[in-house]
C-alpha cells in the first residue's frame, strides 16, 4: 500500500525507479553524455510537471526525487558489486577499488599504477580484483590466455575513439574482429623487412641531425647542458613524419623546437584517455569539456597534415607509410577521416615509446653502477665501427651486438610497465584453474612479473643489461625471456615492433659512438627517477639534464 502524503508517494516512486534503472541497464552500455542529457531532460519533465502539479517549492521537491533516484541507483549498484552474486565476487581487492573504477582511474592518473596494482598483488596474491569488472594477474601464464590468437580477446573500452563518430583506426578498439583484421591488412605492407628498409636514409639523416641539435641546443644554454629528453623527443617525431609523409610534410622540432607545445598536447590526450578510460563514462563527459581541448588540438595538427599529405600525393621523396592507406581499395579503405586519425596514432604510437626508451637507457646506462654500462656499450661498438662518419651503420651488424641489445632489453624491462586490459569473450575462460565470466576485463600485471625476483634474479629493481646476455647465466644471473611484455603479442602485437628496435639500435648506437655523456652539475638521479610517470604515455616530469663531449675524431656528416 502506498504511503498516502504525495510527497511520500513520489519519494517512493524516485528510490524504486533507481533501482529499476539498474536492474534494466546495468549490463547495457550508454554513453555518460548521453545519459547526462536525458538526467537533465527527466528533471525538466519532473519540474514542469510539478510546478503546473501546484506543489509548493517544484525546484526544491524536484532536486529532492532526483536525488532519492541516483542514491537509490548508486546504492543498488553498490550492494550488487559487494554482492556473493557479482561475476567476481569470488577474487580479492581493496573496498573501494571493488565498489568503483575511480581508485584506478586516480592511481592511472598519478602514473603510478603499476607500482600501486605491484603493492595489491604482494597483499591479495596473483589475482586481484582492481575495479568492479577487472582483474589484475600476475601469471605468466595468462599472457597466452589474454593476448594470444586462440581467445583473440577484445580490447577494452578504455581504448575506444573518444570522438563520437563511427571511424576506424587500428589502435584504437575495433566493433568487430573483422573491422580490425582488414584495417591490419592496410597497415602490414608498410611494415615489412622491405618497407622499412626504406627509411634507412630518412633515419641516419634525422639522428645526423639529433646529433648536431644535442651540440647546438648545449652551446647556446645558460649551464651549457642539453635536455636530452627534449632532443631525442623532436629527434623521433621528426623521422616519423618522414616515414608517415615521406618528406612531403614535416614538424620541423629538432630544427625549430615546439613552441606551440603540440608534443605535450598529445601526451595529454594519451593521459587522459589511458586515466579516464578506465571508466569510460567519463571520457564521455570530459569530450565535452574543456580539458579535451589539448587532446582535439593534437589530433587537428596531424589530421591537417594528412590532409596536406593527400595532396602532395606523388611528391614524396622516400616511400611512406600514408601511401599504403591511399593504395587501399574496397570496402575497408579508410575515409579521409579515418586516415587522419591513423596519422595520429603513428605519429603518437612511433615517437612516443621510442623516444622515452631511448631517453631512458641513457639515464640508466650513466646512474647505474657509475656509468660502467656506458663504457661497456662504447667498447662493443667502437670494436664494431670504425669509419663512424662516411659509412651508415649496418642494421644488420647491430641487431647482431649482444650488449646494445642487453640494455634496450633491460630498459624495456624497467620502463614498460604497461597496463593492456582485454575483454573476456563468449564463455569466460580459464586461468591456472581460475574461472573468469565473459564480458569481464583481465589485465596481465607485466611490471610485477617483469621485476619478480623468481623471473629476473638478482637485483630485479636494477638495471643490469649483462642480465640479458649469452652467457648471463654463467654470470650468476637468472632472466626469464618469456616474462618480458613490452610489445604485446597476438592479434593485437604491436605492428612497428621491428622498426621500433631498429630506430632504438640506431640512435644509442650514434650517441654512445659520437659522444661521451654525464649528467649536468646538480642533476639528481634518485629525484628524476621518481619523477617518472607511466600510463599509455611516459611523462618524465624533471628534465634529463646532459653534458655530451664530442669523442675524439668524429667528424659530423654534412646532411
Amino acid at each position: 500500500m502506498l504511503p498516502k502524503s504525495p510527497q511520500l508517494t513520489a519519494s517512493a516512486l524516485s528510490i524504486i525507479s533507481g533501482s529499476a534503472t539498474w536492474f534494466a541497464f546495468h549490463n547495457v552500455r550508454i554513453r555518460a553524455d548521453l545519459a547526462a542529457v536525458s538526467y537533465a531532460m527527466l528533471a525538466g519533465a519532473i519540474y514542469i510537471g510539478l510546478l503546473f502539479g501546484s506543489w509548493s517549492n517544484p525546484l526544491t521537491m524536484t532536486t529532492t526525487l532526483l536525488g532519492l533516484y541516483a542514491t537509490s541507483a548508486l546504492l543498488t549498484t553498490t550492494l550488487y558489486r559487494l554482492s556473493p552474486w557479482h561475476k567476481l565476487a569470488s577474487y580479492p581487492g581493496p573496498l573501494l577499488w571493488r565498489i568503483s573504477a575511480l581508485p584506478l582511474v586516480y592511481a592511472s592518473f598519478r602514473g603510478k599504477r603499476y607500482l600501486v596494482i605491484d603493492e595489491l598483488h604482494k597483499r591479495y596474491g596473483d589475482f586481484v580484483r582492481i575495479a568492479p569488472d577487472a582483474l589484475s594477474i600476475k601469471r605468466k601464464s595468462a599472457n597466452q590466455i589474454i593476448h594470444g590468437p586462440a581467445t583473440h580477446m577484445e580490447k577494452a573500452d578504455s581504448y575506444l575513439i573518444p570522438i563520437p563518430r563511427h571511424i576506424v583506426a587500428l589502435f584504437f578498439k575495433q566493433p568487430t574482429h573483422t573491422l580490425h583484421t582488414e584495417r591490419k591488412k592496410i597497415w602490414q605492407p608498410a611494415f615489412t623487412s622491405k618497407s622499412i628498409a626504406n627509411f634507412a636514409e630518412p633515419l641516419e639523416r634525422r639522428t645526423w641531425q639529433l646529433l648536431e641539435t644535442i651540440e647546438r641546443r648545449q652551446d647556446i644554454s645558460n649551464d651549457g647542458s642539453v635536455e636530452l629528453t627534449k632532443a631525442l623527443t623532436h629527434w623521433a617525431y621528426d623521422f616519423t613524419c618522414d616515414m608517415l609523409f615521406g618528406g612531403c610534410v614535416t614538424m620541423g622540432l629538432l630544427e625549430n623546437g615546439d613552441p606551440t607545445r603540440i608534443i605535450e598536447g598529445g601526451k595529454f590526450s594519451m593521459v587522459l584517455l589511458d586515466s579516464l578510460g578506465q571508466a569510460p563514462w567519463l571520457v564521455h563527459l570530459a569530450y565535452h569539456l574543456p580539458i579535451a581541448k589539448a587532446q582535439m588540438r593534437f589530433f587537428k595538427e596531424c589530421g591537417e597534415m594528412m590532409a596536406e599529405r593527400v595532396l602532395k600525393d606523388g611528391e614524396t621523396t622516400v616511400p611512406d607509410i600514408a601511401s599504403h592507406f591511399l593504395a587501399a581499395e574496397g570496402y575497408y579503405r579508410p575515409t579521409l577521416e579515418e586516415m587522419q586519425l591513423d596519422a595520429l596514432v603513428v605519429i603518437q604510437g612511433g615517437s612516443d615509446n621510442t623516444s622515452m626508451t631511448a631517453s631512458l637507457a641513457c639515464f640508466h646506462l650513466l646512474s647505474s653502477q657509475g656509468g660502467r654500462q656506458w663504457m661497456a656499450l662504447q667498447a662493443e661498438l667502437d670494436g664494431a665501427f670504425q669509419d663512424i662518419t662516411s659509412s651508415d651503420l649496418d642494421w644488420d651488424v647491430l641487431a647482431q651486438l649482444p650488449y646494445l641489445n642487453a640494455v634496450i632489453s633491460e630498459t624495456l624491462r624497467l620502463s614498460s610497465p604497461y597496463y593492456l586490459p582485454r575483454v573476456v569473450g563468449d564463455g569466460g575462460v580459464a586461468i591456472d584453474g581460475h574461472f573468469v565470466p565473459e564480458g569481464m576485463i583481465v589485465a596481465l600485471a607485466a611490471y610485477s612479473l617483469q621485476t619478480d625476483a623468481a623471473n629476473f634474479y638478482p637485483e630485479p629493481l636494477e638495471f643490469r643489461a649483462e642480465r640479458w646476455l649469452p652467457d648471463a647465466e654463467a654470470r650468476g644471473y637468472k632472466t626469464d625471456r618469456s616474462a618480458s611484455y613490452s610489445f604485446a603479442s597476438g592479434p593485437h602485437v604491436c605492428i612497428g615492433k621491428a622498426l621500433a628496435y631498429q630506430e632504438m639500435r640506431l640512435v644509442l648506437a650514434r650517441l654512445v659512438l659520437t659522444f661521451d655523456m654525464e649528467f649536468a652539475p646538480g642533476f639528481d638521479p634518485t629525484a628524476f627517477k621518481e619523477g617518472i610517470m607511466n600510463m599509455r604515455t611516459t611523462i618524465i616530469q624533471r628534465p634529463l639534464k646532459m653534458r655530451a663531449r664530442r669523442r675524439a675524431g668524429v667528424v659530423f656528416r654534412d646532411i
